[in-house]
């Protein structure tokens, strides 16, 4: 009995001294960190801007080749200056709206593939995302006023990316060494483009050619055309909104009723008034028929009429005259004219 409570002792002693650290962080200025080392996840909370951490200072910055997701909780009011540059192996982030500013290089030479920026940026610094070769997805939100030179710089990935219409300025080389965006769609029109400030005099914002797609995004006109068969009228058509609820109406005229909704030879709706949502051009026809003529349960059944061809307007009489016509026939034969 002594030598097993030896070996449980034992056994114990062991695994208090076995201890393995899944999780660290700390308290700096107005913000906590924790990075969990199992899921390599790094939480950041707080309230207020983060410090700065100019020239990779960050205290995060040993597990930098590690961390493969951030989480920015509420509270934190903005993204330190290199707070996660080179962190070669970050693929996402995901960023509270409590985010008002993101500074240069926050997220210079990471492995970031997507990222959604909050609605309270108003400037995309210089360099926030210089050198992000595997950023494809980007959303800059409306209200974005300025992107800075080389915000995306390098970001070799990126195909397309929506421009909001509040971007009042690009800078020169922003898009530089985006090899495959060649096209920029652009929520304005053609003529509020022009009034964006491109580049400088000399230096453009990628350095080949692109497309801009105007009023990207926009509710495109769509036409509800209506055709009413004989027998009635219809209301509701004409030029909508792409997604906009669309009512129409049938309305049969006096002795008819209505059918329905038909697109080409297929009913689409039996109901005289039809909602939906329009997706496109489309045309409806509605369809009426004439009512039954219906039958008076008080009226008479007439008579029908006289079956025999050789008989008068009464049956008795005209049987009548048939004989005697054939009694005289027979008595001619008989007896010859002189009858």
């Amino acid at each position: 009995m002594k030598k097993v409570l030896s070996i449980l002792l034992t056994v114990l002693l062991c695994a208090g001294s076995m201890t393995t650290v899944f999780a660290v962080g700390g308290t700096d200025g107005n913000i906590t960190w924790n990075y969990n080392e199992s899921t390599k996840t790094l939480t950041i909370s707080g309230t207020g801007d983060m410090p700065d951490y100019y020239n990779n200072s960050a205290p995060w910055s040993s597990f930098k080749n590690e961390i493969e997701e951030v989480v920015i909780q509420n509270g934190v009011t903005s993204i330190s200056e290199d707070a996660f540059y080179s962190c070669s192996a970050l693929k996402t982030v995901t960023i509270s709206e409590s985010v008002a500013d993101i500074g240069s290089y926050a997220f210079g030479y990471c492995g970031l593939q997507s990222i959604v920026i909050p609605n309270k940026v108003r400037i995309i610094h210089a360099d926030t995302f210089y050198g992000c070769r595997n950023l494809k997805d980007v959303t800059i939100p409306n209200g974005v006023t300025a992107i800075a030179m080389r915000a995306f710089r390098d970001c070799s990935a990126m195909e397309s990316l929506v421009i909001p219409k509040s971007v009042e300025i690009i800078a020169c080389y922003a898009f530089y060494g985006c090899d495959a965006l060649n096209t920029l769609n652009y929520a304005g029109s053609e003529e509020e483009w022009q009034q964006v400030q491109i580049g400088d005099y000399e230096d453009g914002i990628m350095e080949h050619d692109y497309t801009v797609n105007y009023n990207y995004g926009a509710p495109v006109p769509v036409t509800v055309t209506l055709i009413a068969d004989e027998g009635g009228t219809v209301s509701g058509g004409g030029t909508y909104l792409e997604g906009e609820a669309v009512t129409v109406t049938a309305t049969p005229n006096p002795g008819y009723h209505f059918v329905g909704w038909f697109n080409g030879d297929s009913k689409v709706n039996d109901n005289a008034s039809y909602s939906f949502a329009v997706t496109g051009d489309m045309t409806l026809t509605a369809r009426f028929e004439q009512n039954p003529t219906p039958v008076d349960p008080g009226t008479t059944p007439t008579e029908p009429e006289n079956l025999c061809p050789w008989c008068g307007g009464d049956h008795s009489v005209g049987l009548i005259q048939m004989i005697i016509g054939w009694f005289h026939g027979i008595l001619a034969n008989i007896f010859g004219a002189r009858y």
